[in-house]
């Protein structure tokens, strides 16, 4: 089966995300952030460590979101919408997963900036 024919939707319940930073996505050709054609939102890289259920050994996942997260410090668990999903790639020769999701928040809804200031206020 040809790369890029397969979206397959992933369970987030039970994951272990761990936040390690994000950086826009780039197109390669144009050196331009690209946009999601449908919401008109900039697309984000959230570079996550990801310990599956049942698992002990970390994956690496680089997560396509949309718009930039906000207020997640690297080393912060983080929560993935359930909308996630992983789909194959190809370019010239080169092949992989990439995984996609509308959103990436602090596991317990406030980031840990947002914490440090409520508890010093």
């Amino acid at each position: 089966m040809p790369a890029g024919n397969v979206h397959a939707p992933i369970r987030t319940e039970g994951l272990t995300a761990i936040f390690s930073g994000c950086e826009p996505d780039v197109d390669y050709n144009t050196g331009e952030m690209r946009i999601d054609r449908a919401t008109g939102q900039q697309i984000w890289r959230v570079h996550l460590m990801v310990v599956l259920p049942g698992e002990v050994r970390p994956q690496v996942w680089s997560v396509k979101v949309l718009g930039e997260p906000k207020g997640i410090q690297p080393g912060e668990a983080v929560r993935i919408s359930d909308d996630l999903v992983a789909s194959e790639w190809e370019i010239d020769g080169r092949h992989g997963i990439g995984f996609k999701a509308s959103s990436v928040a602090p596991l317990n809804g406030v980031g840990r900036n947002t914490a440090a200031k409520a508890e010093a206020a």
